[in-house]
């Protein structure tokens, strides 16, 4: 399978024995055979994938990595950290869940649920209303008014 690598850890796929294949059709954990890089993609021959018909079903899937092997920046949190994180609003008050990092055409944002699960958020990265997201504390911080005010 030709992918394209999101991470920052240049050779990770050379030292890696697995990987989970995350599509909306399903996921599925597979070894990988072999790994080589070409140019800034690489070519993984993964088990039970053995031709351009098997792989195509996995189009547009994502590589997941155990997290024994993730990488962090120092201090730093990864888009997998999000889900479950506590929302909390400037006062430490309690507004939702984190439940994943997303691309908006006005930059990244973090998906949150109200605390009923009824309702969904998205919180900026950047800009003057940007949240926080601490990974030692597993909280999200954002700003009420804006949390409120998109609610509505």
């Amino acid at each position: 399978m030709k992918i394209e690598s999101l991470t920052w850890v240049k050779d990770r796929f050379l030292r890696l024995k697995e990987v989970w294949l995350c599509h909306p059709a399903g996921s599925q954990k597979r070894n990988i055979l072999s790994a080589r890089r070409i140019g800034e993609e690489w070519l993984l021959r993964l088990e039970g994938i053995s031709s351009p018909e098997a792989a195509k079903p996995w189009h547009g899937a994502f590589l997941c990595v155990p997290d024994t092997e993730t990488v962090r920046p120092k201090g730093g949190w990864i888009a997998a950290d999000i889900a479950g994180m506590q929302v909390l609003d400037e006062d430490g008050q309690e507004l939702g869940t984190g439940v994943s990092l997303e691309e908006l055409p006005g930059g990244d944002a973090v998906l949150c649920r109200t605390s009923d699960g009824k309702q969904e958020v998205f919180l900026p990265l950047e800009g003057a209303f940007k949240c926080t997201v601490n990974p030692e504390t597993r909280t999200i911080t954002g700003s009420r008014v804006l949390w409120e005010t998109l609610l509505v």
